[in-house]
């Protein structure tokens, strides 16, 4: 009699053959897939204020203050001197109004002071000043909201750190459009996983370049994450038209 053999193949078989077929993808797949920048938690930005609940549709045309440190901090200050171009980099990317840019040395021809935070009382005829930059010119609207921008905290050493307080000012009401101050810490592993999901999704290709980098060693790479995270809350619904600065456009 000839003997018949069961195909049948039993729970450990089946689970032998998934892990042989996982390694046959990669023996990284299963780490990627578990890494904290795609898997979380995480951060989630709470401490800011937007009045309205939504953007005002009449506020188009920002006019934005120098970055400045918190008075007093000598690692805040230099760090707003180092992370100005890189604040200047994600608000070019950021789609909900246009934006001019006040440098120091405008901004000290313009009113005498090089520099204005979030809750400083405003120079005299600031509204006024701020408000008619390029009412010399026909073709350009004049400025309708002015954002100012400070960093609260910067610590570049692991773990990194960083605080920003922004205000925009509506120049017809003089009311508070939208405030933000909040600290990133990546201590915290939400802000942590948060960022590296940042720098893995806009800095990076692959996922065995991303481990390979030390991201959170980067003052840079938690202030785009971080900054990103605060402007977000505003609610992006618009298309940016340009930008430029005062003083180039002053110069023509």
């Amino acid at each position: 009699m000839q003997k018949t053999y069961s195909t049948r193949v039993g729970t450990p078989q089946i689970l032998t053959l998934v892990v042989l077929l996982l390694g046959s993808v990669g023996c990284q797949t299963v780490e990627d897939w578990t890494d904290g920048s795609v898997q979380g938690p995480f951060h989630q930005s709470n401490n800011f204020n937007l009045p309205t609940g939504e953007w005002p549709a009449d506020i188009q045309l920002v006019a934005v203050m120098p970055l400045v440190g918190s008075h007093g901090n000598d690692l805040a200050q230099r760090g707003a001197e180092l992370l100005q171009p890189v604040f200047t980099e994600e608000l070019s990317k950021f789609t909900l109004f246009e934006t001019i840019t006040i440098t120091p040395d405008k901004l000290q021809a313009l009113l005498g002071v090089n520099e204005v935070r979030p809750l400083d009382p405003l120079p005299h005829q600031f509204q006024k000043i701020i408000a008619s930059l390029d009412k010399s010119n026909p073709d350009r609207k004049v400025c309708h909201a002015v954002l100012f921008c400070e960093l609260t905290r910067y610590n570049p050493y692991p773990p990194l750190s960083m605080g920003w307080k922004f205000r925009i000012f509506d120049l017809k009401t003089g009311q508070t459009i939208w405030a933000f101050d909040e600290v990133f810490d990546t201590g915290n592993p939400n802000v942590a996983n948060s960022a590296r999901r940042y720098m893995r999704e806009n800095k990076l290709t692959s996922m065995s370049v991303f481990r390979d980098t030390r991201v959170m060693d980067s003052p840079r790479a938690l202030a785009g994450y971080s900054l990103a995270a605060a402007l977000a809350t505003m609610r992006e619904n618009k298309i940016k038209v340009s930008k430029e600065t005062a003083d180039t456009k002053s110069s023509q």
